[in-house]
Parts: C-alpha cells; sequence; structure tokens
C-alpha cells in the first residue's frame, strides 16, 4: 500500500517503512511487554495489519515509572550538569524535527488523516525539547 505525501509528491509503502513488531522503550532499550500481549496496527483503508506494538500495561507503565525514578534519584540525569541535559535535550529536539515528515506519513498511514494536519501537528513538539 503506498501513501501520497502531499506536499512532497514522495510514496512510500508499509513494508518499506515498518517493521512486524515494535516493543516498549523502557531503560534505553525495546522490551516486550510484561504480559506478552500486542496489538495490531491496522490501515483503515485497505484493513491490512501494518505491524503490532507491545501493548503496555500497568505493570509496565510501573517498571517504566521506577526505571525513571532510579535515574533521577542515582544522579545519573539530576546530577548532571544542566548545559549537559540541554545538550541531551537539543539533540532529542533535532532527531524528532529531522523525523517529523516519516512520523506524519506513518501516522497517517495507520488512522487515515490527513498528512497536512500531522506534519503541522507534530511540528510543535520539538519546540518543548528546547
Amino acid at each position: 500500500m503506498a501513501v501520497r505525501r502531499s506536499a512532497q509528491q514522495a510514496t512510500f509503502s508499509s513494508s518499506e517503512t515498518l517493521r512486524p513488531e515494535y516493543g516498549l522503550w523502557i531503560d534505553g532499550r525495546e522490551v516486550p511487554a510484561a504480559q506478552g500481549h500486542t496489538l495490531s496496527i491496522e490501515n483503515p483503508a485497505t484493513g491490512e495489519v501494518i505491524s503490532s506494538v507491545q501493548e503496555g500495561r500497568e505493570e509496565d507503565v510501573g517498571l517504566a515509572i521506577n526505571v525513571a525514578s532510579e535515574a533521577f534519584e542515582d544522579g545519573r540525569w539530576s546530577g548532571m550538569q544542566p548545559r549537559d541535559r540541554g545538550r541531551i535535550l537539543n539533540r532529542a529536539a533535532a532527531i524528532l524535527r529531522e523525523r517529523i515528515p516519516r512520523m506524519a506519513a506513518l501516522e497517517a498511514l495507520q488512522t487515515g488523516r490527513c498528512l497536512r494536519e500531522y506534519n503541522a501537528q507534530l511540528a510543535r513538539i520539538p519546540d518543548w525539547y528546547e
């Protein structure tokens, strides 16, 4: 299934862009959900399953919160110089900004929502990190 990107008139197919399955991102790595449940992601225009994601539940959320709290409490983040934290956040903003066209196209593929709307909406996210 090819999707047209209106501004650039570029196309991509879900099979070229997406992995078959994605995990949860906890403690700097991709991990499976504790209970192993997954959700299918479908293209609403075709009904085609384009990928699946691990379904995070209460146990997974608790683990993510604990890991983040630990990183703060042990000083990995809170003990870092503000300038260094700023560099990390600015780099995150730059990466997000660079990936907006791809993220917008993927969201449009899985929701059927207008690509232009996603590009505009996602364009504001990097500002939150700067």
